[in-house]
């Protein structure tokens, strides 16, 4: 890839460093050969990515457990409980009294402010479905993690390769 003139050096060896891993993902660039600086950049940039991931992650098993919250809440809608005082959460700390009626169904938020009202049974299809997703989500995101922390761990070994080697090149011949 070509640099752009007129940029400051710090901008252009950020550039290298970026060529270089879109250079890796076409085909492999041995992390040897990159130079230390090159090296802790690659590794700052898997650190923050690894960390956004890990926050996509956390939404994920909040959304999961918000269906299987919403999930659970369907089991005492049933007939028999028609009438009958309950505690509605208003916020995750506050709840009002009120009195169920009409359980036969409910409704569903279907995302972007939109609700359906679902017979209970839809709804906890519904439900499942959603559940499903979320976890199959979930399940790709941690592989992925995994495999940049993989990737994270790789580059960090090159670079105390590097600097051990440098290290062994700064002392005397004595100390060898």
């Amino acid at each position: 890839g070509k640099l752009k003139r007129g940029w400051d050096s710090s901008s252009r060896r950020q550039t290298e460093v970026g060529v270089r891993m879109s250079e890796q993902q076409d085909g492999p660039v041995a992390l040897e050969s990159l130079t230390l600086q090159d090296l802790m950049e690659i590794k700052k940039q898997m650190e923050e990515e690894i960390q956004k991931f890990r926050s996509s992650l956390m939404q994920l098993e909040s959304a999961a457990r918000r269906f299987m919250n919403s999930k659970e809440s369907l089991i005492p809608l049933n007939k028999r409980n028609d009438g009958k005082e309950v505690l509605l959460p208003l916020t995750t700390s506050l709840y009002v009294t009120g009195n169920l009626c009409e359980v036969n169904s409910v409704m569903v938020d279907v995302g972007t402010g939109y609700y359906i009202e679902k017979p209970i049974g839809e709804a906890a299809n519904y439900l499942n479905r959603q559940i499903a997703m979320v976890r199959q989500n979930i399940d790709n995101l941690e592989k992925t993690i995994q495999q940049k922390e993989e990737q994270r761990n790789q580059v960090m070994s090159v670079i105390q390769m590097k600097v051990n080697a440098a290290g062994m090149q700064a002392r005397p011949p004595s100390q060898k």
